[in-house]
């Protein structure tokens, strides 16, 4: 599935424009801001200070337009906000973009929740397990990542389930959903600059973007494993032992050669000569010739989520 855009909040000073509230609901008022849903298939929120004219939208675009998130094009995505326009009978092609999210759904050969589980936090980093899968947040952006088949089962009614299977969704298939939530979009992607919801549907901010989506994935560790011989003459015990090891070093950044030479030079001479540790060194290195230490993950997204992007896929 391509990637897209989901939940968004943006704000706009209305000066001398007229919004026409006439068409929402009313649902609270609070300190000079009055409280409306704009309707669709799921309601998005719009607040409006009728003091100082300002009027702030926020919501799932996706789920307003279609009643889930699990596909949406780009020209859908702006032809539901170019609805909203009319509907409030304001243009918000202008509008500051506060907050947005931007992701993609991959179909996943693993179990999702395997997979979500196997994912952690980079440095600096806040992890927080939620409904059907996780986050990991700074001040400038959340990470998400959950089992988008569980959500679907959970939340969606069986008509909307049928159409996101016309969409390409198969339930029998695992799916997982990342996404970057990002709380200041226009630090992470536009080095600064303020962010109009117009910018969102350009080519080079799209680019932007997807860059940058990727990179928020990539800060994230996941579990990495070593290639198993398919020889069995070089599946002795001593070369799993070896496996092992190249493995948990791997994941913690290590050589597997190091640990085993750190283990042997601990080793008093009394105990083990020089030569002895000489003759032992030879054969560690021996066994690590037999065996592929190249640290790889099969729990790594990176490929599946470059092949969603619009211009960032692999060759």
């Amino acid at each position: 599935m391509n990637a897209m855009y989901d939940y968004i909040g943006i704000t706009k000073q209305l000066h001398k424009d007229n919004i026409n509230l006439s068409n929402l609901e009313h649902i609270a008022s609070s300190r000079n801001c009055e409280h409306y849903l704009i309707p669709g298939i799921k309601p998005m929120k719009l607040q409006y200070n009728k003091d100082n004219k300002l009027m702030r939208i926020t919501g799932s675009v996706p789920y307003w337009v279609n009643g889930h998130n699990f596909s949406i094009t780009m020209a859908e995505y702006n032809t539901g906000l170019d609805y909203m326009a009319d509907l409030l009978k304001v243009k918000i092609s202008d509008a500051i973009v506060d907050v947005m999210e931007f992701g993609a759904i991959v179909n996943t050969s693993l179990p999702a929740n395997q997979i979500i589980s196997a994912h952690s936090s980079a440095k600096g980093m806040k992890s927080v397990i939620y409904d059907n899968g996780r986050y990991f947040s700074d001040s400038a952006c959340k990470v998400k990542m959950y089992n988008a088949k569980a959500r679907i089962f959970q939340n969606l009614d069986k008509g909307t389930q049928h159409e996101i299977e016309a969409a390409g969704f198969d339930r029998k298939a695992d799916w997982v959903k990342v996404e970057a939530h990002y709380l200041k979009p226009h630090m992470a992607i536009n080095k600064g600059a303020g962010i109009i919801l117009s910018d969102l549907f350009r080519p080079d901010f799209i680019r932007k973007t997807e860059e940058n989506f990727l990179y928020q994935y990539s800060r994230l560790s996941f579990i990495k494993s070593v290639e198993i011989p398919m020889n069995k003459k070089h599946l002795k015990t001593d070369n799993l032992l070896m496996l092992a090891l190249a493995e948990v070093s791997g994941n913690i950044g290590k050589s597997p050669k190091d640990l085993a030479y750190g283990i042997l030079n601990q080793i008093p001479d009394e105990v083990l000569s020089p030569n002895d540790k000489k003759a032992r060194r030879a054969q560690i290195r021996k066994l690590l010739k037999q065996i592929s230490t190249d640290i790889t993950s099969k729990y790594d997204l990176s490929p599946l989520l470059q092949d969603a992007m619009l211009y960032h896929r692999t060759a």
